[in-house]
Order: structure tokens, then C-alpha cells, then sequence
């Protein structure tokens, strides 16, 4: 089985699934990193503000 995205119709529905199902992992991979970051910022203020 040869996939659509490499050798085939690149607007087919198998090569809009990848490109869907990859964009989702993107978005989960940025909302997590986005909530690590603001998770950090905010521990970070806290000490600041507990030490002084």
C-alpha cells in the first residue's frame, strides 16, 4: 500500500488526514508546553513575592 501524501493526490483524504491528525499533535504539544511555561512563570512570582 503506497500512502497518498508520498506518492499519490496530495488532496486526497488520506493526505488530509495526516496533515489534520499532525497539526492536532502540534496544538497538544503547544498547549502543554504554553502551560509548563505559564505553571513556571507563576512559581517563579510567588517566590518573589514569599521572600521579600
Amino acid at each position: 500500500m503506497i500512502c497518498a501524501v508520498c506518492f499519490g493526490d496530495p488532496t486526497s483524504g488520506m493526505a488530509q488526514g495526516y496533515n489534520l491528525g499532525i497539526f492536532s499533535l502540534l496544538g497538544v504539544i503547544g498547549v502543554v508546553l504554553i502551560s509548563f511555561a505559564i505553571f513556571f512563570i507563576k512559581m517563579i512570582k510567588r517566590s518573589r513575592r514569599m521572600v521579600c
